[in-house]
C-alpha cells in the first residue's frame, strides 16, 4: 500500500567517485506500463514466447486498489562474463506536482539471459495503492532504469487518475456471467464484483450454489485479492437475499479481512450461519490436498479471478497424486481423477492460456514424470 511505504531520501546520482554516473547516451530503453492485472509474471515466466502476452493497462484506479507498475527493458548491455546488470527506481508525483511516494534499488535483472530474450520484465514489481485521504487527481509515475554494465539510463512516465469509487455495470444474466467470469482474468474488472454478486443473488443464482464452487470459488479469489472491496460489500449486507448473505458470509471467512466488528454485530440466523463458518476448518484451494469435487471447481474459479499458474500446476498435479499428494488421503482419488482430466482437457482446448500452462509444465525438467505422462495423455500428445 503506499499509505505504508517508507519513503526515503533520493539517492539517483549520489555516487563514490570511484563509479562515473551513468549517461544518458544510446544504450537501454525502457517502456512502463500501470496495471491492476496483478498476475503477469505468472503469464511472463510460465508461457512459450510464441503465445505472446496481454497486459490490460490502467488509466483509472479508486484509493486502496492495488496498481502494479511493470516496467520492461531491451538493448542492455552485459558484463565480461555475460550476465546483465539492471535495477530501477520509482517515484509518484501527485496532482500538485509534490512527490507522493518513491521507492528505489528495485531488481530490474542481475544474471544471465536465455540467447533468444529481447525483452525482458524486471523482476521485482513495483505494486502500490493509494491512501483513503489521497487527494484525488492525476498522478506521475516516473520509472528511472539503470543498465549498471553499460552505465545508461532510461526513464519513462505515464499518468494514472485518481478518482471516487463507483459501481461498474453488474452482468445479471446466468449466462453472461458465466462469460464474464471466464474470461475476467484477461480483463480484470474489479467495480462490476459487487454489483454483479448482488445481481444475481436478486436472481436467484445463489439459491441453490454449492459452497464451494467454480463461481464462489471466483468470487472469493476475487475479494481475497481486492480485500479494498470487502467494507464496501459489507455496508449491503443487510439488504440482500438470505442466500447472497450466506453467500457472503463464506467469502468473509475465506479471506484475510479482520471481519470482528462486522461479526460483532450479526444477529440470529446470520450470527448463526458466522459462528458455524468459523468452526469450519478453512480450505486453501492452492495449498490443502483436494478432498472432493467441489475443490476441483473451486481451483477454477481462482483461475479464472486471477490467471494463476498455481491453478493449473495443482490440477496437472492432480493426475499422478501418488507422486505429488495434491489429493489428499482418504479422498476418491479415481473420481476426483477424472473431474480434473475432464476439466483440464476442456478448458485447455478452448482456453490459450491453460494451453500454454500445460506446455510449460510438459516442458519443465522440475516436473515429475507420473504428472508428465499423464498430461500428455489427457491432452492427447
Amino acid at each position: 500500500m503506499l499509505a505504508s511505504l517508507i519513503i526515503v531520501a533520493a539517492l539517483v546520482g549520489v555516487q563514490s567517485p570511484s563509479t562515473p554516473k551513468p549517461a544518458e547516451k544510446k544504450g537501454i530503453t525502457c517502456r512502463l506500463t500501470l496495471s491492476t492485472d496483478m498476475s503477469l509474471q505468472d503469464r511472463w515466466f510460465h508461457c512459450p514466447g510464441e503465445m505472446g502476452i496481454k497486459l490490460p493497462e490502467a488509466i483509472s484506479v479508486v484509493r486502496q486498489q492495488t496498481l502494479a507498475a511493470y516496467v520492461f527493458f531491451a538493448h542492455w548491455s552485459t558484463r565480461l562474463d555475460g550476465t546483465v546488470d539492471v535495477d530501477y527506481d520509482v517515484r509518484i508525483k501527485r496532482p500538485n506536482g509534490g512527490l507522493y511516494t518513491s521507492e528505489e534499488l528495485l531488481r530490474g535483472h542481475m544474471g544471465s539471459v536465455g540467447e533468444d530474450e529481447n525483452i525482458l520484465l524486471c523482476d521485482q514489481v513495483f505494486d502500490a495503492a493509494f491512501a483513503a485521504d489521497a487527494p484525488l487527481g492525476d498522478y506521475v509515475v516516473i520509472a528511472t532504469l539503470r543498465d549498471n554494465a553499460g552505465q545508461t539510463i532510461s526513464k519513462t512516465e505515464k499518468t494514472i487518475t485518481l478518482v471516487d469509487y463507483a459501481d461498474g455495470l453488474p452482468v445479471d444474466d446466468p449466462k453472461k456471467f458465466e462469460s464474464w467470469m471466464n474470461g475476467y482474468f484477461l480483463n480484470p474488472e474489479p467495480l462490476r464484483a459487487i454489483p454483479t454478486l448482488c445481481a444475481l443473488g436478486h436472481a436467484g443464482y445463489w439459491k441453490d450454489v454449492q459452497l464451494p464452487s467454480t463461481s464462489t470459488g471466483f468470487f472469493a479469489e476475487l475479494f481475497a485479492t481486492n480485500t479494498w472491496l470487502v467494507p464496501r460489500l459489507l455496508e449491503r449486507f443487510d439488504v440482500q437475499e438470505p442466500e447472497t448473505k450466506r453467500l457472503i458470509l463464506w467469502l468473509l471467512a475465506q479471506s484475510f479481512f479482520d471481519a470482528k466488528e462486522f461479526a460483532a454485530g450479526l444477529h440470529g440466523a446470520d450470527k448463526e450461519a458466522w459462528e458455524k463458518l468459523q468452526a469450519e476448518t478453512r480450505h486453501y484451494p492452492l495449498l490443502d490436498p483436494m478432498m472432493k469435487s467441489a475443490h476441483v471447481d473451486q481451483l477454477w474459479g481462482v483461475f479464472f479471478a486471477s490467471g494463476k499458474f498455481a491453478a493449473i500446476q495443482k490440477l496437472a498435479d492432480a493426475l499422478a497424486p501418488e507422486r505429488t499428494e495434491a489429493i489428499g488421503e482418504g479422498a476418491d482419488k479415481p473420481a476426483l481423477q477424472k473431474a480434473v482430466t475432464t476439466s483440464l482437457r476442456t478448458y485447455a482446448r478452448n482456453e490459450l492460456l491453460v494451453h500454454g500452462y500445460c506446455d510449460w509444465i510438459m516442458a519443465n525438467d522440475a516436473t515429475t514424470d507420473g504428472v508428465r505422462d499423464a498430461l500428455k495423455k489427457v491432452l492427447g500428445r
